[in-house]
């Protein structure tokens, strides 16, 4: 698609953006300290909003304490959604672009601090971990999910020699 902008949100556009996803709509309209810069909308040119992206302050953002230690790192979230789940690669690489362009003003309101870029994404997700790599991103952490089938016997183990179970009261 090559006939769309990127710009912040205007009031008007609540309903569009609650058609994209709930809870954003939900953050955008009553989450007080929202910062409406930090919400990006790519919108067609029949005003039609195509994706959203926006940036959340992780709470590690403001952690007290760590002003002092330079390897502390803060963390900016971003999340980008499209209409209908199509993806489009060109609005995907505009939103990447005005968010990091985004993320750096607010790392020059804060330069004595280490700010990173962060996306949550699922191991197994190829398509985006090989787009945000190929675009300069690295892979800074890692997270386990461990998942137990509930349909399944839950598995007994003996107990250590000199262990026992007893009720908590």
């Amino acid at each position: 698609m090559k006939d769309f902008v990127i710009r912040n949100p205007k009031e008007e556009d609540a309903e569009q953006i609650g058609s994209l996803d709930f809870v954003l709509n939900m953050t955008y309209l009553y989450h007080g300290d929202l910062d409406k810069r930090n919400m990006l909308c790519a919108v067609s040119g029949e005003d039609k909003i195509i994706a959203v992206a926006h940036l959340m302050e992780h709470e590690t953002f403001h952690a007290a304490g760590h002003d002092e230690d330079k390897d502390f790192i803060r963390y900016l979230k971003f999340q980008i959604l499209f209409a209908d789940g199509v993806e489009d690669e060109q609005i995907k690489d505009a939103l990447t672009d005005a968010l990091i362009i985004r993320s750096r003003e607010i790392k020059a309101e804060h330069l004595d601090k280490r700010i990173v870029l962060a996306e949550y994404l699922d191991a197994d997700n190829l398509k985006d971990l090989s787009y945000y790599l190929a675009r300069g991103f690295t892979i800074r952490d890692t997270i386990v999910v461990f998942r137990f089938d509930l349909s399944q016997d839950i598995p007994r183990y003996p107990l250590p020699e000199g262990c026992r179970c007893c009720h908590f009261y």
